[in-house]
Formats: structure tokens, C-alpha cells, sequence
């Protein structure tokens, strides 16, 4: 090989070292936003989100008060969370071509948000997980809600008066019923998972759990854990049914 032709192949090797590397497919993408969300990546930097941004495994995210996020993971599997909630992706590995390899683990912080399951959820339901502080859950072929509080919170009314004592509960709104874990299924069944053991909820169910050594407990009905979305958020005609939840504040994790 003569001097000239190996010149050019060194300057060949150092300039495809100097590429950025190519970007892994990202876990989900921003299809609706409302207020301010930021998101933290593996690196530790913070990024304020827009519409159409995306967002990697192991990202965290924050909603500000009265702001919303919808995400799309690459599955097709849809959370939206609502104001002042931390949600993060864990891990996150989906292969359309096997997806019962595929996989999915996150956490809920703070918070609340609503969520429907992907093919993951559907094919490889024991590769999803999200762990919300008392409880971890899992999914088969599931829309469910989670609502995780530290106590007992309100938000001012259509008056904007922030006395809860008020009777008149157009004066204020109770957004957190009680310390604990809420949850609601609309469709299909989650199983919820702490160190007293494994409960299953299935369509239509309420529960509750108040701590990591305690069973989930059946709710007779809504403990007021949603209403309604800004408008902005309610533009998907494949989540006319979960149209509903809390529209400001937030409850805190442990």
C-alpha cells in the first residue's frame, strides 16, 4: 500500500471517529403539552419540553402547576401526566419485531398521570413495571390511572379562595384524598404488587394503598382523583375516555 493511500484511509478512520454517534431510538415522544415541562437526561442536563420533543430511558420528567404532558412511547403506549408530577423512564427496550423481548420499567415519584398500555403491556406484560412508591404495577392489555399522595391537599375553587374549611365546595377542590396510592382501571386488569403481597383489580375498580406492608384495599367509588383536562389535552379521539383528571396541585410521594 503506498504512503498516499494509507494518508487517506487514516484521514477516512479519523474523520468517521469524529461523528456524533447515532441516536438510539427514543423511549417516547411529546404529542401534546400544556404549561411548562421539563425533562432531566441520563447526563444530567435539563431541558425544557415542546411538542414533538423526545425523550430517552432513564429520562425524568416534571410537570409545573397546571401543566400536562401527553407522551407516545414507541410502542404505542400513551402516558399523560398531570401537574406537578415526576415520572420517570427507567428502562425502556421495544423491539417491533419481538416484543415479547421487549421491555419497560418506570417510576412514579409524584404525582399523578393516566395511561395506556402498548404492545409491551400487551405482549410481554411481565416486562412492565411502575413503581409507585407503596406499590409497584403491573398491566394486561390495561388503561389505568394512578394517583400517589402524601396527604390530604386541596386547590382553590371557581372562587380562588384556598380555605378548605369552606362548605361550599365551589370555594375549593380536595385533589388528594389521604396518604397512599390511588388507582382506577378503565380497561383490562392491573396487578398490584407491595411487600404484603400480589391483588389484582380488573375494569370499572377503585383501590387504594397505604403503605409498602399493607393490601390494597377496594374503593366503593371515585375518591375524586380526576376531572377535567384543559381542552388542548382532549384532542386525541383515542382517549375520549380518559378525558378527565386534576387540574392543578399535586400529591407528593413519601
Amino acid at each position: 500500500m503506498s504512503h498516499t493511500s494509507a494518508s487517506r484511509l487514516t484521514g477516512i478512520a479519523l474523520a468517521m471517529l469524529s461523528l456524533p454517534a447515532v441516536a438510539a431510538t427514543p423511549a417516547a415522544t411529546v404529542v401534546a403539552l400544556v404549561g411548562t415541562v421539563s425533562a432531566q437526561l441520563p447526563n444530567g442536563s435539563v431541558e425544557i419540553l415542546a411538542d414533538g420533543a423526545t425523550l430517552p430511558e432513564q429520562g425524568t420528567i416534571t410537570t409545573q402547576e397546571n401543566s400536562y404532558v401527553r407522551l407516545r412511547f414507541s410502542d404505542g403506549g400513551i402516558v399523560t401526566l398531570r401537574p406537578q408530577t415526576v415520572f420517570r423512564i427507567s428502562s425502556y427496550h421495544f423491539n417491533k419485531a419481538e416484543p415479547k423481548k421487549s421491555g419497560m420499567v418506570a417510576s412514579l415519584i409524584q404525582g399523578g398521570m393516566r395511561v395506556i398500555d402498548g404492545l409491551i403491556g400487551h405482549e410481554n406484560p411481565a416486562g412492565y413495571k411502575v413503581h409507585a412508591g407503596v406499590a409497584t404495577i403491573g398491566v394486561l392489555g390495561t388503561q389505568y390511572g394512578l394517583l400517589l399522595c402524601k396527604g390530604v391537599s386541596y386547590e382553590p375553587g371557581a372562587s380562588g379562595s384556598a380555605d378548605h374549611s369552606a362548605k361550599n365546595k365551589d370555594d375549593w377542590h380536595q385533589i388528594c384524598p389521604g396518604k397512599g396510592l390511588y388507582f382506577q382501571v378503565y380497561k383490562g386488569k392491573i396487578a398490584v404488587t407491595n411487600k404484603a403481597g400480589l391483588d389484582y383489580f380488573t375494569a370499572g375498580e377503585y383501590g387504594k394503598v397505604g403503605d409498602s406492608m399493607e393490601r390494597p384495599i377496594l374503593l366503593t367509588g371515585n375518591p375524586d382523583m380526576n376531572y377535567a383536562l384543559p381542552a388542548a389535552m382532549d384532542t386525541s379521539k383515542t382517549l375520549l375516555d380518559l378525558n378527565r383528571m386534576p387540574s392543578s396541585g399535586a400529591c407528593l410521594a413519601n
